[in-house]
């Protein structure tokens, strides 16, 4: 019997099947690697924007960077602290108290008044980065999910302290024009960034940007230029990494003010 001219055989039906289906393995990875390199670039313009506030910050306060005191008498490193808790963003679930409604920069971009769960101004979102899928404990008590933005108002952390909770280590306290390496010291990173903070092997696992290394993050530095680096506890010298290794040094970046 003659086939109808105008159908297909099943055969033909197949290869057209086997074709369609070679196209979308190779387009759907290539978008999904576009998704996310545009989750890279939107969370860099983030950093630029907040860049700006830093700027309009500092020229209004005597070229200091922002620095937080608690309303009670406390030790230069738990202000740091303090400060890097509320330097900008919204209130997230965490840090419900009264003295965390304050958000040091929201004013330089058009937010004013205090910071609360139920309020979110579209300015402020160049504090969540849109790669944001919160951290999981390591060292940390506690996972902050499903988003470190959910659960602390930022997704994105000051270098008040010098990633060691430690204020003379960190921009607590300091002078813009008192910065020797502008280019190379980190004044706010991505949270993965932090993972390894306070010598924690690691304090958390947050994979961003990168789905397979922990500690991959976009950098705004003094200088205000936006670098995507990989920051982790690791011998200068050995490569290896792991606690008692160098967690706030590396090459292109440093969390220390005016490292020796």
């Amino acid at each position: 019997m003659d086939r109808n001219k105008n159908g297909f055989t099943l055969i033909e039906l197949l290869v057209v099947i086997a074709i369609i289906a070679l196209l979308l393995s190779i387009i759907v990875p290539s978008l999904g690697m576009a998704k996310e390199k545009a989750k890279l670039v939107m969370c860099k313009n983030n950093m630029k924007q907040q860049g700006l506030a830093f700027s309009m910050y500092i020229q209004d306060n005597d070229q200091y960077f922002p620095t937080g005191t608690l309303p009670y008498m406390a030790s230069d490193d738990e202000h740091a602290m303090y400060t890097y808790v509320i330097w900008g963003g919204k209130m997230g679930t965490e840090y419900q108290t009264d003295i965390y409604k304050k958000r040091i920069l929201n004013s330089y971009i058009g937010v004013e008044g205090d910071a609360s769960l139920e309020r979110l101004e579209s300015a402020t979102k160049i504090f969540i980065c849109p790669a944001d899928k919160g951290a999981v404990g390591g060292a940390m008590s506690v996972d902050r999910r499903p988003q470190y933005w959910e659960k602390v108002g930022r997704s994105y952390q000051y270098n008040s302290s010098g990633n060691s909770n430690k204020a003379a280590q960190g921009l607590w306290g300091k002078k813009l024009g008192s910065v020797r390496n502008p280019y190379n010291l980190i004044l706010v990173g991505g949270i993965p960034a932090v993972a390894y903070g306070a010598d924690c092997d690691p304090y958390f696992y947050a994979y961003w940007h990168n789905k397979k290394e922990n500690g991959w993050a976009n950098l705004l530095f003094v200088d205000l230029h936006v670098d995507y680096l990989h920051i982790t506890n690791k011998n200068p010298e050995t490569g290896q990494r792991g606690m008692g290794y160098d967690y706030q040094n590396g090459d292109g970046w440093t969390f220390v003010y005016n490292r020796k």
